[in-house]
Parts: structure tokens; sequence; C-alpha cells
């Protein structure tokens, strides 16, 4: 199934997650735009949300989401900095704001967290700006999934993508569950992806093998940094393996018929049924008279069974291989 903010050659879109790792820094967050331009990644992705939406201001996790925040006076400055890096800008919005500051900006698609998935009304408003959403799934089962299609495709035609998530950070291979992918393929019939929280970036690798179209990937500058995020995503270098592994993965997929290749032609050890004897225009050939051996020229080997008791309409000397215009 083809993406449709997919523009450029690729098998799988590679968005890097840089999230709140920008710590409110614009040039941290234009560092973090580099970096995924140079890995080769398609688009990378900051969160649109407002401590004030999701917590009261006595609540714990206040002033930490309040320091995580993407300043939205950025949109315009960034935004431009991701085309002049040939590089896709796409958010995570949480509020009604944040969707039309995505539509304005006209971002190709709208990428959904996990934890709005059950947010019925605000995939409504995702939904009708028209553009593709991006669903990730974590936290939910089968029936909140299908609910928030039904949402989606209620409302409007955008195109829909749903990645395989945990909501766990780090999450433990155990916990990623990546056969998920078959059932939400199976069950909606629509691309699927994954978004992960694994440490490392062997785990991605095998979500590509797996038919997943959308990898998403936190990422950051240095692990070592303060900041929620930064723990347990992937740095600079492993980024790039991480991409450059995918593009041999896709590479490596191939197609599913199973031909022998050209080069391969080259080098194939092949036997073919060979004479072992001077054999006469009208002989018939018995087992006595050939042999199986190299080279592969002549007959292929299997059908030597098929051969036997036929006739020959032209000479043959010995150590010959025998080809089907010698079959009388």
């Amino acid at each position: 199934m083809s993406l449709p903010f997919q523009t450029k050659k690729h098998l799988t879109y590679i968005i890097a997650e840089a999230g709140s790792n920008h710590n409110q820094k614009i040039d941290r967050a234009k560092e973090l735009i580099d970096v995924a331009t140079q890995a080769g990644a398609d688009a990378i992705k900051f969160q649109l949300f407002k401590a004030q939406n999701l917590y009261k201001e006595d609540h714990p996790a206040f002033d930490i989401v309040k320091q995580c925040e993407f300043p939205r006076e950025w949109m315009n400055e960034i935004t431009t900095y991701c085309k002049q890096k040939d590089i896709t800008f796409l958010a995570s919005p949480f509020d009604t704001e944040a969707i039309q500051l995505l539509k304005d900006y006209n971002c190709p698609a709208i990428k959904m967290a996990s934890s709005e998935t059950t947010n019925i009304p605000l995939l409504i408003d995702a939904a009708k700006t028209e553009l593709p959403i991006i669903l990730s799934t974590a936290m939910s089962n089968l029936a909140d999934i299908y609910e928030a299609i039904e949402a989606i495709q209620n409302t409007s035609s955008s195109h829909i993508t749903l990645l395989q998530c945990t909501g766990l950070y780090p999450t433990n291979p155990e916990d990623v569950h990546l056969n998920v992918l078959d059932q939400l393929k199976a069950a909606f019939q629509l691309p699927i992806g994954f978004s992960d929280h694994t440490l490392g970036t062997h785990i991605p690798l095998a979500a590509v093998a797996k038919g997943a179209q959308v990898i998403e990937k936190h990422f950051t500058l240095d692990r070592n940094l303060e900041g929620p995020d930064h723990s347990y995503a992937i740095e600079p270098d492993e980024l790039i393996k991480m991409v450059q592994d995918i593009r041999d993965i896709e590479s490596a997929l191939g197609t599913p018929k199973k031909v022998m290749l050209t080069e391969e032609s080259k080098v194939a050890r092949r036997e073919s049924i060979i004479t072992t004897q001077q054999l006469n225009s009208g002989d018939t050939i018995t087992p006595d008279k050939v042999k199986v051996d190299r080279p592969g020229t002549g007959i292929p080997a299997r059908f030597l069974t098929g051969l036997t008791n036929r006739k020959l309409n032209k000479d043959i000397p010995e150590n010959t291989p025998i080809t089907w215009d010698d079959i009388a």
C-alpha cells in the first residue's frame, strides 16, 4: 500500500522522532534537524503540546512538561529550516489549535500520539483537515483502534497508517510484540508501521522485515542531556546506522519470485546428462551409456529417467552433453 506522504523512492518511511529533545533551544532543534537529514531520515517529528492542556498546575508533572513544550512561535523558522534541508517536518498535536497550525504550515501528514487514540474529538478535528493521519496504538486494544478508525473515516477520506507501539519508556523486547503488525494489517487492511521505544536499533530492523512501512524512532544529540526523552533515545551515529541498515533490508527484501539470477547462472554448479561412450544416430539411451556430470550445458540431470529408452537423431561423441536437439 502506498503512502501519500512518502516523496522519496524508499519502501520504508523513517521518522526521526526529536520529541522534546530540543530542550526549548531553537539552535538545538536545528541541530537535531541537521542530524536527521545527514542520517537520511524522511522526516523529523516534534510534539505540539501545552502543559496547561494536559495537567493542572499543581500536578507533579506540570513543570517538567512545561519545560518540554515546543514554542509555537518557532513554527515558521523551523518549518522553513526543514525545507532548506529537504527533510519533512512532522509533529504530534495534542489540541485543536496545534492541528490547525499543522494544516496552516502545509504539513503532509498528522502524527497522532498513542495517548490520543481514544481522544475521538481530537481525531475528528484531525480528520477534518483531510490530511493523512499516522496513528500510534500503544495502550490500545482492537476495539479502541476500530473506534478511532471509524471516527476518522466517518469524518473524511484521510489516509490512515497504523503504528504498533508500546507505551513503556524504554520498552523491553518482550513487550514489543511485532507479531501484532500482522493482526493490524489483516484486521484493518491499512498500511502498518512501528513506533519504537526500545534501546538500540535492532528491533526496528525486524519490523521492516515483517512489513512495516513506517518506522518512528526517538533520537537525541546526547543521551546524557537533561530531559525525559533523552535516556532511551538513540544518538546520531546510531540513527545513521539504523537508516543505512533499513535501506539495506529494503534492498534485500527484493522480489517474492524465486528465480535464478543472471549472475548466479554464471557460477551455478549444475550437472547434465553426458555420454560415457560414442553413441550413434538411432541408438537407444540406456543408463549404462550415460552419466550425470558437469558441465551443465546439456539436458538437466533431473530428466535422466525420462530419457531412458529414447532414441538419438545424430551421432554424439564420448563425454559429450546430450541436448534436446539430439533426441529423436
